[in-house]
């Protein structure tokens, strides 16, 4: 909101002009404190706010006033809330006490005015149609008689609060209007980071799990459910390190780190009716609907979803249709009991542009590729979970899991290798599969009358089954030097793979305290996986289907893991410590039918591990975490059969494969300046593969005497990765106006081990990433302005050697003007500059979205128009490294679409008794 002072300043500028005032800016910026590039580069940001200013702010009354104690001296930092209708405005006194605001012309609104130490003050005031500009007396405030008290309570609220696994934001710190979506707050907070997409991320991590007062919340959709919570039933926002529910009751930390986002509600208000209806119709055929509703009440939750999508074009199609429904409630004193079912139904089209480079001791194959794929995609969901709690000694649960999945796809191609190689190919697959999967687990947890003994069980069933048809058809074309066709063959087939996957996992652990602060826990782990696999590959000939033997197989393979953690645990005011030791065996056997060989492999691994938690005050934290974990081969690099999927780089696996072990390390610092609002993050992680699974590319000849690749893979140590990252957002403020600036940034070195004509070489890569964004806040607009660069290396040291090397800038602004309380235009705008992506077409595109909104019925109707990638400029991006190749690809997808959309939404919250 703004005070008395900012509002003059606009209304000034409002008569200068915005040529002179533009000019006017950057000189005060040149010759007064604003002379870093930062600061000039929020200044024009500056420059591009004010123009937002000139909204009218017609069929609206102007309302100030002055807050002052009983001894009429002015009261700063006040609370103040106006409410006018269904609307909540908020804003706070100023030096002089001063406050302002602008609202539309209705007959009378209240006023609520509150400050520690004083007691709160509410009141109706009448408006006359007759007068624009209401100027009220000063309201006075009186000292209130537990003055203490209160000093003591909220005198301690700080923005942001680090506790141990925890970062706590203070909702009502950043004055936010209580209609405004939890969305809209997490775009503002200090160390997140919330894209476009919906895609959460804390210090550089997704955050995958929503959670509301530490409970399940209906599906736990992050993305979805941003959307529906208003901010003013929340009292605080927590970015949490999960280790799992059974971490959660006995306080043994040992599965990997997850970030969850957890929502505190005020109190009374962990209840509610929401949901909208909704249907929108544009260009390009876009049609699409959907109703939604949910009902909430603590434990009990009862939720649908219908969401009907489907778009098409030139350049490919997209459908996607989905419903949901869940329930859950509380059944008696001690069962708790839930249910989900989810259908999913998707067919796309698109187009991709590849470009690969393959670098071995003999050369470089250069490889361009167009292709063309459609893709359907049916699934169906079910779940159930159950807990039983007779206490808070014992905790049973039970959660279950089915799913079906059928999918068919065709993919056509057209490729042509230069370099060492001189060929075309052409192909099209034709497939479908079917998936089902499921899966069964029981947790059981005891705690003992001894505080602090406590004993676990976790016990884990999954099975799969996938079968699957794939019809292939290829043609070569083999080229001479000068590239004049020499020769050709095709190669049709029919290959019908079926895997049976059965798996078991098994987690007991005892915690036996050695005083009131520390504990020593015992954990064993046992997982173990049986695969079956049939492979039958048949050449499509004249005479009908002929079976190929030696491409078709049945293999039967059983990994299994142990792993032992014995650790001791101590928890302090300040500091909390695990340590401890831990011992792994994996075993691996297999048994190949067309060779009738058994492999039989036992490995063990010894590794420390140490977790240290450090939190000197509320305002900062240090995490250092180590541990050691084992990966098994993935059945496709075990089973000792050629995959001719790509006739010119054929794979086969290698049943001698043992289990990669990697010893990770990271190092977390956090720290808050409760005056200066500076938020610090950083971070380093480190990591060493043992027998890590590297690709071995040779060169072979075919039957018609012309070359092409055969991979295998096999165990090679001297891979190793560093990474680090930062985060520093600092408020700065410029002539009265206060920017939101983030600094954010990370970068990531890689050497990794690759075998080239069985010769072990390595590849190099550096990533580096950075990030500068401010954002600004006044009555009638937002503005966010944020500047990307990444850059990417990569250097093969085989052969001749092969080096590439990207470049990337993304430039982008948001602006949100809001004319009046029910209407509002949204305008993004994103230029990147792309460099180095070789052969693929990677233009600079310029994507301009925007979207005005304009609200009924007390702001349940909503009716949008929007328009998507206006100069239709938009692609998909990117580059992947793969074993002895860099791949460039370029996806070409619907972008632009015109779209009028409409939607009821139903919003109530705490009234459910």
């Amino acid at each position: 909101m703004l005070n008395i002072k900012q509002s003059r300043l606009l209304q000034n500028l409002r008569l200068l002009g915005s040529e002179i005032f533009d000019r006017l800016i950057l000189l005060i910026a040149y010759k007064g404190k604003a002379s870093s590039i930062f600061k000039l580069v929020t200044v024009i940001c500056i420059v591009n706010l004010a123009s937002f200013s000139q909204v009218s702010a017609q069929n609206q009354n102007r309302v100030t006033g002055t807050v002052v104690d009983s001894t009429s001296f002015p009261i700063s930092d006040a609370n103040i809330a106006l409410i006018s209708g269904s609307d909540t405005l908020k804003t706070r006194s100023d030096i002089n006490g001063a406050f302002l605001f602008f609202i539309k012309k209705i007959s009378h609104f209240q006023l609520k005015v509150s400050h520690i130490g004083f007691a709160e003050f509410t009141d109706t005031f009448p408006l006359t149609t007759n007068s624009d500009s209401v100027n009220l007396k000063p309201i006075k405030l009186n000292i209130y008689a537990t003055q203490l008290k209160e000093v003591l309570i909220k005198a301690t609220r700080k923005p942001i609060l680090f506790k141990k696994d925890t970062i706590e934001y203070d909702v009502d710190s950043y004055n936010m209007n209580d209609d405004d979506l939890v969305e809209y707050l997490l775009k503002k907070l200090p160390g997140l980071n919330l894209d476009k997409d919906g895609n959460l991320t804390s210090e550089g991590k997704k955050v995958t799990k929503l959670r509301v007062n530490g409970k399940d919340f209906f599906s736990g959709n992050i993305k979805e459910f941003i959307k529906k919570l208003p901010l003013g039933i929340l009292s605080k926002i927590q970015i949490i390190n999960d280790y799992g529910d059974d971490a959660a009751f006995s306080g043994i930390k040992t599965k990997p780190i997850q970030k969850m986002l957890n929502l505190v509600t005020k109190p009374d208000e962990d209840n509610g009716i929401f949901g909208n209806v909704s249907s929108t119709a544009g260009t390009n055929k876009l049609i699409g609907a959907d109703i939604n509703g949910n009902y909430w009440k603590g434990v009990k939750q009862i939720s649908g979803d219908v969401n009907l999508q489907n778009a098409t074009s030139a350049v490919g199609s997209s459908v996607n249709n989905k419903a949901d429904l869940s329930y859950s409630n509380q059944i008696g004193k001690y069962l708790k009991i839930g249910g989900n079912y989810n259908f999913g139904n998707s067919r796309t089209s698109n187009e991709t542009n590849t470009f690969s480079e393959t670098i071995n001791s003999l050369g470089t194959i250069k490889n361009q590729i167009n292709s063309k794929s459609f893709a359907k995609n049916t699934t169906h969901s079910f779940s159930l979970n159950t807990s039983y709690n007779p206490g808070e000694k014992t905790e049973i649960k039970l959660n279950a899991n089915l799913n079906l999945n059928n999918s068919t796809d065709s993919t056509f191609s057209d490729s042509r290798q230069t370099g060492l190689f001189n060929q075309g190919l052409i192909s099209s697959d034709y497939g479908n599969s079917k998936n089902p999967t499921g899966n069964i687990n029981v947790q059981i947890g005891r705690r003992f009358n001894k505080a602090g003994r406590v004993i676990m069980a976790n016990i884990e069933y999954k099975n799969s089954n996938n079968n699957a048809a794939n019809a292939i058809n290829r043609r070569i074309r083999y080229y001479d030097t000068l590239g004049n066709f020499k020769k050709d063959s095709t190669f049709n087939s029919l290959t019908t793979n079926r895997l049976k996957v059965m798996s078991t996992n098994v987690t007991l652990s005892y915690t036996e305290p050695l005083n009131s602060k520390s504990n020593l826990d015992f954990v064993y782990k046992f997982s173990g996986s049986k695969q079956n696999t049939s492979l039958i590959t048949e050449e499509n000939l004249p005479q009908g289907l002929i079976r190929i033997d030696s491409l078709s197989n049945h293999y039967d393979n059983y990994t299994s893991n142990q792993k032992l953690d014995i650790n001791y645990r101590f928890e302090g005011e300040k500091i909390n410590l695990v340590s401890g030791l831990s011992l792994q065996r994996n075993t691996l056997s297999g048994f190949t039918a067309n060779t009738v060989t058994k492999v039989q492999q036992s490995i063990y691994n010894f590794s420390p591990a140490l977790n240290i938690t450090y939190n000197p005050n509320s305002a900062m934290s240090l995490d250092l975490n180590y541990s050691g974990e084992s990966e098994a081969p993935a059945i496709d690099e075990l089973q000792p059969v050629r995959n001719i999927k790509d006739i010119q780089n054929i794979f086969i696996g290698n049943p001698r494969l043992k289990p990669a072990f990697t010893h990770q390390a990271e190092l977390n610092f956090r720290h808050f300046g409760d005056k200066s609002n500076q938020l610090i993050t950083a971070g380093l992680s480190a990591s060493i593969t043992q027998n890590k699974i590297v690709n071995n590319t040779v060169i072979i000849t075919d039957t018609l005497n012309s070359l092409k690749q055969l991979t295998s893979f096999i165990n090679a140590n001297g891979s190793y990765r560093l990474g680090g990252n930062y985060g520093y957002t600092v408020p700065i403020k410029i002539s009265e106006v206060q920017l939101n600036t983030s600094y954010t940034g990370n970068i990531d070195f890689t050497n990794d081990v690759v075998y080239t004509d069985n010769i072990k070489a390595n590849s190099f890569s550096r990533t580096i990433s950075q990030t500068i964004k401010t954002a600004a806040s006044f009555k009638h607009f937002d503005s966010e302005v944020a500047v990307n660069y990444m850059t990417a290396f990569n250097h093969y040291n085989v052969g001749q050697g092969l080096t590439n090397n990207v470049h990337r800038w993304i430039f982008s602004l948001n602006e949100k003007v809001t004319f009046d309380q029910n209407t509002s235009l949204n305008i993004d705008a994103t230029k990147s500059l792309n460099y180095g992506y070789a052969n693929i077409n990677s233009s600079n595109p310029f994507v301009v979205n925007a979207t005005i909104m304009r609200l009924f019925f007390k702001q349940s109707l909503v009716i949008n128009i929007q328009a998507t990638d206006i100069l239709n400029q938009a692609n998909k991006i990117n580059q992947v490294t793969i074993g002895n190749s860099v791949i460039n690809n370029r996806t070409n997808y619907i972008t632009r679409f015109f779209i009028l959309g409409l939607s009821y939404k139903i919003s109530k919250f705490g009234h459910l008794k």
